[in-house]
């Protein structure tokens, strides 16, 4: 399975389950922000164009798409996973949301591009980012050292 590949539709589902970890992930190192949630919608606001002027699919996709597919492996309330259109994000009668999962994961690209280029163009940047790493992994570290000295 190659993410992203058109040819891998029986896959969106996983595409973007693991779209939604990604935004996780960025999304703690990047925001500051506590709630989850909040940290989610304002990552997607904040990153990809489609979201930027809409909260309220930000938090749609929040709850529909990654709660959904996270807690009970299913996208909710109507939304759905599709190729058919050439856009990130189409919505069906005003009320129904489809992703195209391929371009999700570019958007995502892009933007996880641009914090890499961000961590080396600003060391200040850089340096919050590996404190918060040693910080949310101190365990995992402290386990690789352990190992390391014997």
């Amino acid at each position: 399975m190659v993410l992203g590949n058109k040819d891998n539709i029986g896959y969106s589902f996983s595409i973007i389950l693991i779209c939604s970890a990604l935004v996780d992930f960025l999304a703690l190192f990047q925001s500051g922000i506590e709630n989850s949630k909040e940290r989610f919608k304002k990552w997607l606001e904040n990153n990809i164009p489609e979201f930027k002027n809409n909260p309220e699919l930000a938090s749609k996709f929040y709850s529909w798409f990654r709660c959904g597919l996270v807690h009970e492996g299913r996208i909710k309330s109507g939304g759905q996973s599709s190729y058919e259109f050439g856009g990130l994000i189409y919505l069906e009668e005003g009320k129904y949301i489809k992703i195209n999962p391929d371009n999700l994961l570019k958007e995502i690209e892009k933007a996880f591009e641009n914090y890499i280029n961000t961590l080396h163009e600003n060391d200040e940047e850089f340096e919050r980012f590996k404190a918060l790493l040693h910080k949310k992994f101190v365990e995992e570290f402290r386990y690789v050292e352990r190992r390391e000295t014997k």
